[in-house]
């Protein structure tokens, strides 16, 4: 008997064993290096807590914590290598002051203009609208399975997990992020209970468009026009709050616009006034443009991100104009509204006229 047991006790400690081996390699995880980086077991730190209370998961820090810093620096944290997207002090990086999504230092600082009221971040205004600007109502949305009542319950953002869902370990080295990689840039509300479709599909430049040009930068996944919450597009996860900015519906199908089209793709015809993308000579259609960026319908054929653009596919889409966290410009837009001059006299090349180049100088 004493020998079974033994025999059974070594049985047991090479499949625990085994286990662990499997659980730590059977996925190329993104996240590596000291667990102690992320993780406390007691959230204890030399006699003293390090947070006024445990966070799930036995995290030393919550988001903001690991995607802030106090000084100007928008690049990443030196120990956990979290991307900074709030800043104590002024972003200096950049055209944009910040990485791909932009930076929360704006709405703190500037006020509610200039992005999204994420109510966890330190000094947050407290948002001055009752709700998010185009939700929808009941009534807009019944009897749609996906989403019947959304628009009765987006009225503020809480915290970070309002637009993503963390999954730090799962591996998302595939060129098109999607759900087995936890969704492109963790792009799924962790507030939901019926999430539809699901999360956002994308590629996800490795540095978050610190450094980007025509060759390097995001992709995004476009959108369907008529479809909603299923087809994991930027444009369709925008559309949950901001629905009435969206699609034929409530902007209409063809210019005279009733607002501006979204989930259009660029016009193919050469006729037609902004055929002529990001032009260089006026003449022939440019390369992609960061400052402007477009939605592709189908990433499937990408093996990295491209300079080319193809009017009649490429779309316009909501990250074309806004930058989701915040900018140093109203209304979250990417560049200075008030600088868009048609026929000349003001910021030339830029912002709005990457499309609209007729208008430009």
């Amino acid at each position: 008997m004493k020998i079974q047991r033994l025999i059974h006790l070594a049985a047991l400690t090479i499949i625990a064993c085994l286990s662990l081996f499997f659980v730590f390699n059977s996925a190329s995880a993104k996240v590596s290096g000291s667990c102690a980086n992320c993780h406390t077991m007691h959230n204890s730190q030399g006699g003293s807590a390090l947070n006024s209370d445990a966070i799930e998961t036995l995290l030393a820090n919550d988001c903001v914590g690991c995607h802030s810093a106090t000084s100007g620096s928008t690049w990443k944290d030196a120990t956990t290598g979290a991307p900074i997207v709030y800043n104590i002090a002024e972003p200096s990086f950049n055209d944009a002051k910040g990485l791909a999504g932009g930076n929360f230092y704006w709405v703190v600082n500037k006020g509610d203009e200039y992005g999204h009221n994420v109510l966890s971040i330190p000094g947050m205004p407290s948002d001055e609208l009752t709700e998010a600007p185009g939700i929808p109502t009941e009534a807009d949305v019944a009897p749609d399975p996906v989403d019947p009542t959304c628009g009765n319950c987006h009225v503020q953002i809480d915290d970070c997990t309002s637009c993503h869902k963390p999954a730090h370990h799962a591996d998302d080295s595939a060129t098109v992020v999607g759900e087995t990689g936890g969704w492109y840039r963790f792009l799924k509300s962790g507030s939901h209970e019926h999430d539809g479709g699901g999360g956002v599909e994308g590629i996800e430049d490795p540095d978050w468009e610190q450094t980007k040009d025509e060759l390097k930068h995001n992709e995004y996944k476009g959108g369907v026009l008529g479809v909603h919450g299923v087809d994991k597009s930027m444009s369709d996860y925008c559309a949950g709050c901001h629905r009435d900015f969206h699609d034929t519906e409530f902007v209409g199908t063809s210019s005279p616009w009733l607002r501006h089209p979204n989930n259009y793709a660029l016009p193919e015809d050469t006729d037609k006034e902004y055929y002529l993308y990001n032009t260089p000579d006026g003449t022939n259609i440019g390369y992609y443009n960061p400052q402007a960026p477009v939605a592709r319908p189908d990433l499937s054929s990408y093996s990295t991100s491209s300079r080319t653009v193809t009017p009649g596919t490429d779309q316009v889409f909501c990250l074309s104009c806004h930058r989701p966290h915040g900018t140093e410009y109203k209304d979250i837009l990417r560049w200075n509204y008030d600088g868009m001059i048609a026929g000349g006299g003001g910021d030339d090349g830029t912002g709005c006229f990457i499309c609209h180049t007729t208008k430009d100088g």
